[in-house]
């Protein structure tokens, strides 16, 4: 999902890093007051362009290292009613479904970092888990 206008100068002023929304490569950021594109051999440029568009960006998502592994990071807040997805190493798909309800034993996976809101990141998670047993194997 795309940010507005409002959301995208409030990101940038915060230190975030932008990602546009249709190329994961292309990326924005604000750095000393310097409006900066990332340029994938180049690296960090100054963004000349008289004709700027802050349209189509989204933040870029944060993540943690797992035993090498860069995975998304984990939801560390969700809402009654939304979509979960939680790291579930007993089974062959790795995760379970739900929908979060503020009940103890979930509100402990949530704290302890095992929450995503989408599959993809849970299993990405999953696997990062499983690397410090599954390598040489």
């Amino acid at each position: 999902m795309s940010l507005n206008n409002k959301e995208v100068m409030e990101a940038l002023l915060a230190g975030k890093v932008l990602v546009d929304t249709y190329n994961k490569n292309l990326k924005l950021r604000l750095n000393n007051s310097t409006l900066e594109i990332l340029d994938a051999i180049k690296g960090w440029q100054t963004w000349i362009d008289d004709n700027i568009t802050l349209l189509d960006w989204k933040l870029e998502p944060e993540t943690i290292n797992i035993n090498g592994h860069e995975v998304p990071r984990p939801l560390d807040k969700i809402n009654k009613g939304e979509d979960y997805y939680l790291i579930d190493l007993n089974s062959a798909k790795l995760y379970k479904h739900g929908i979060w309800k503020d009940l103890y034993y979930l509100t402990e996976f949530l704290r302890r970092g095992l929450v995503h809101s989408t599959r993809n990141n849970c299993i990405k998670h999953a696997e990062a888990l499983l690397s410090f047993t599954q390598e040489g194997r």
